[in-house]
């Protein structure tokens, strides 16, 4: 994103949507990251989704919940959902939000952190989903992909998808590379920031590579 130009949601209409862009299957391992800011009082709103228009079927679901959860779900006729506890999140400041995946949809194999640090997330499951790999809905932050709901009220910058499960020290980094975007005072840290990393999606509100 633009320093300082973070695209900015009403949390009932605004939305940027990238049509039928089903990068990969989430059985294979993967990481998705934003800087989110929370207007107001903090209700259910999707940072980056792919998500059918009849609101039933969720191939990925990033999204901060009205108790200041930060949670990860699929969703297809069974569902599965990493949330991390309640309080995580306030309204009215800047944080940085990463899921990681790992490929088996198991508990434990999402890992979510909020400002580099590992949260302890509970795990809510009906069974294993039916997730579609494409041809059912489209990518979209700020809202639920193609459904009309679950608009995001506040801010969002440095989206980003990758292709393979970030580890710790990649995050961290990461975090410490840009937090300086958002006016935290920044310390020193490797050059190895994620460079290495292949991203399907970097940048979305300056390009898409």
């Amino acid at each position: 994103g633009k320093i300082k130009g973070a695209g900015t949601f009403d949390g009932s209409d605004d939305y940027i949507e990238f049509g039928n862009i089903q990068l990969f299957n989430l059985t294979n391992t993967s990481s998705f990251s934003a800087w989110i800011y929370i207007n107001g009082n903090i209700t259910k709103n999707d940072i980056i989704s792919n998500y059918n228009s009849l609101g039933n079927t969720a191939q990925y679901q990033l999204e901060d919940a009205s108790d200041g959860k930060v949670q990860f779900y699929v969703d297809g006729a069974e569902y599965k959902g990493w949330l991390s506890p309640v309080g995580t999140i306030q309204n009215n400041q800047w944080y940085h939000i990463v899921a990681t995946n790992d490929g088996t949809l198991s508990n434990g194999g999402v890992v979510l952190y909020v400002n580099a640090v590992t949260q302890s997330s509970s795990y809510d499951s009906s069974g294993t989903p039916d997730i579609p790999v494409s041809g059912y809905g489209n990518t979209a932050i700020g809202r639920a992909g193609s459904y009309n709901g679950f608009y995001f009220n506040g801010s969002i910058d440095e989206v980003a998808i990758w292709n393979r499960s970030l580890n710790s020290t990649e995050i961290l980094n990461l975090y410490n590379k840009q937090r300086n975007r958002f006016q935290f005072s920044v310390r020193n840290c490797s050059t190895s920031d994620c460079s290495g990393a292949s991203v399907l999606v970097f940048g979305i509100f300056s390009c898409i590579v």
